[in-house]
């Protein structure tokens, strides 16, 4: 039988017109159509099975890391209004322990006890971030050859050991000093205390997630911090009144149950993270090869790439970074403020955090959409709609602080609380309007910038506040907000710098 003749029309045996038409499995065969599948079929569907595995794989990281990290911030919480009543009683005692010439009950509101109170509670957490800022790249080294699982695990079981020395000190007061607390930090050098925590956990993120995941899967981890807030800080208030120790103890021990538990998942899949890992250095060592476009810097380049990036712009937003998050650690400090002014106990002041978290949650999944959907529906540039929306926020917050300061009513504390609260977001966009301002090839460097600049910032914002608490409670009662009155002049510089940061022009 004389072999078919093809026309121009007719698609030729085995090529691409004709996998495309039929499928690589629905071709009529003859003798003359290959029987071995060609390997670009094969390889583009190995592919499509990876890319899918890869996303499952993402997916349970993300919620695996959030759920650790949830219950490591509720963990945290569910301590800070007991810890300060702990912390207030026994100074309270140890002050009045001498005096016979008080009648009644001790009044612990006074200025020696609360100045001690936010100076022992601010030198606390300063110095329990400062080794984590001092081992973080030995740490992060030690991440990249054993896993960084592991070195998550090492870290906190630092943070038990420093929550247990803590709850030791204040459980003895008559033989240890309660400023005892502050050697606390010692025991974080053991795996670096929550700057690594955080640190391996976006890590771990990274590693698992695609560039264009990433974004879902760290407003995973926000999602995870916000209602932790929300569920522990009323649960901690309503243990105050029965016994303010009962929330210690089950922190500790929620912290032990989860540290085992990931202690016995990085033992089991350590060698799968390992090989993960080894897979993304390949594919950023082929991604760097001579065909690379990244290859083709020059030597001149190499050499001043260092600091290429750090523009005027940059600069400026970056130290906005650090004048916003000088007051991260003022939840303490507003629940001492409205136990002293407005005369609310620990308890009934902490639902004010819950209320914060709540309309952050709000803002972050909302509003920021909203309002950026607005705007660009009207042409505005993505990096526009990120400084305005970061200016816009700055303002909140910095309104938000001055009415706080003001206040003088349980009314006026809580809508100076909401208005702080709507401006959350500052953070947020202003990180990523800072992206746009910096090449790609140094967005790892920025990500160190800022992350520096935060914990510089957290480190700064403990001991200088409670030192402006202390000077408030001493000039009286109209300045005992001193605190959130600085804060509100921080945010306001904040919101200027980002202000004068240049956005990018975007070429269509």
């Amino acid at each position: 039988m004389p072999p078919k003749k093809h026309s121009g029309l007719d698609p030729v045996p085995g090529s691409a017109s004709e996998v495309d038409e039929y499928g690589p499995y629905d071709r009529e065969v003859d003798e003359r159509t290959s029987l071995i599948q060609r390997s670009d079929e094969i390889r583009d569907e190995s592919d499509v099975c990876r890319q899918s595995s890869n996303a499952r794989s993402a997916y349970t990281v993300t919620i695996a890391v959030s759920a650790v990290l949830m219950l490591a911030n509720f963990s945290s919480v569910i301590t800070m209004a007991p810890r300060l009543a702990i912390f207030e009683d026994v100074i309270c005692k140890q002050f009045y322990a001498d005096r016979t010439d008080i009648a009644g009950a001790p009044d612990c509101k006074i200025e020696p006890v609360q100045s001690e109170v936010a100076f022992i509670n601010g030198w606390e957490k300063t110095l329990s971030l400062l080794p984590g800022l001092a081992l973080s790249i030995p740490y992060g080294a030690l991440a990249d050859r054993f896993g960084r699982s592991k070195v998550l695990t090492l870290a906190f079981c630092g943070v038990i050991m420093n929550e247990s020395w803590v709850a030791i000190v204040c459980a003895w007061p008559q033989v240890l000093p309660i400023r005892a607390v502050l050697f606390s930090g010692v025991f974080t050098l053991v795996g670096g205390g929550p700057t690594t925590v955080v640190s391996m956990a976006f890590a771990i993120i990274s590693d698992a997630c695609r560039a264009d995941q990433r974004t879902t899967a760290f407003s995973m981890l926000q999602v995870g911090f916000l209602l932790s807030e929300i569920i522990s800080t009323p649960l901690g208030a309503a243990f105050i009144a029965v016994n303010p120790w009962i929330p210690i103890v089950i922190a500790i021990a929620t912290r032990i149950i989860f540290t085992l538990v990931l202690f016995a998942a990085s033992v089991r899949y350590g060698n799968a993270e390992r090989l993960t890992k080894k897979s993304h250095i390949n594919d950023v060592d082929e991604s760097s090869s001579p065909a690379s476009p990244l290859s083709a810097e020059t030597g001149s380049q190499r050499r001043y790439g260092a600091v290429a990036w750090i523009t005027k712009d940059v600069a400026l937003v970056l130290f906005a970074f650090f004048c916003v998050l000088v007051n991260r650690e003022a939840s303490d400090l507003l629940l001492q403020y409205s136990s002293v002014k407005i005369h609310w106990n620990y308890a009934k002041a902490s639902y004010l955090v819950s209320v914060r978290a709540a309309i952050n949650l709000a803002v972050l999944f909302a509003l920021i959409p909203v309002v950026s959907r607005y705007f660009r529906k009207r042409g505005v540039s993505s990096p526009l709609i990120d400084q305005y929306i970061t200016v816009a926020s700055g303002v909140l917050l910095a309104l938000g602080s001055v009415l706080i300061f003001a206040a003088e009513t349980p009314v006026a504390l809580i809508f100076g609380q909401v208005v702080t609260a709507f401006g959350f977001s500052f953070t947020v966009t202003a990180r990523s309007f800072v992206t746009t301002l910096v090449d790609a090839r140094y967005m790892g460097v920025l990500s160190t910038a800022v992350t520096i600049a935060s914990h510089g910032a957290l480190a700064v914002g403990g001991p200088f506040l409670a030192w402006t608490f202390k000077v408030g409670l001493r000039l009286g009662y109209a300045w005992f907000g001193m605190p959130f009155l600085v804060e509100g002049i921080l945010f306001a510089l904040g919101t200027v710098l980002v202000l004068l940061a240049a956005a990018p022009a975007i070429v269509s």
